[in-house]
């Protein structure tokens, strides 16, 4: 797996920031990597829209709770800063983008933070 895209799964989920998208049925993580982009979209599928929405609510609220624990972490803010969640229907689709060399940077000062500790 690209450096990159290891970045970003390590911020994420270190953040747990798409923790309440857990409850969703068929859930799918695509991981796209290209010379300039690494991007991981996640979609599921809640019982109905209503279920979707609170979920989508519940997944921002965790977004927000993340950068403030998380906004000495660098690393992790450079994802966290950079999801989308957007609800259609009783479909939730979040998207982290960032161009590649940012995901690729961020997770060696990472790897390197993690040594030193």
């Amino acid at each position: 797996i690209d450096k990159a895209a290891l970045a970003i799964l390590d911020a994420v989920s270190e953040a747990e920031a798409l923790g309440p998208l857990s409850q969703l049925t068929s859930l799918s993580m695509i991981l796209t990597i290209d010379e300039s982009h690494a991007q991981l979209v996640t979609v599921g599928f809640a019982p109905n829209a209503e279920t979707a929405g609170a979920l989508q609510f519940l997944a921002k609220q965790a977004v927000n709770l993340g950068k403030r624990l998380k906004e000495a972490d660098p690393a992790s803010m450079i994802f966290l800063n950079n999801i989308q969640i957007i609800q259609t229907g009783n479909r939730l689709t979040a998207t982290i983008a960032v161009p590649r060399e940012v995901a690729k940077d961020t997770l060696a000062k990472a790897m390197a933070k993690r040594v030193e500790q």
